[in-house]
């Protein structure tokens, strides 16, 4: 029997993200937002 400890998503303030995905690079930041080359947010 395995345990299920190891299956869970850990607690705590770490951002998880796929990293097999391409994401937008992140040129600027104004308080929470985050904006891309093409200046979407």
């Amino acid at each position: 029997m395995m345990n299920d400890e190891l299956y869970k998503y850990p607690e705590g303030n770490v951002f998880y993200r796929k990293l097999e995905r391409s994401y937008p690079l992140c040129v600027k930041g104004k308080g929470i937002y985050l904006y891309d080359q093409n200046g979407k947010d």
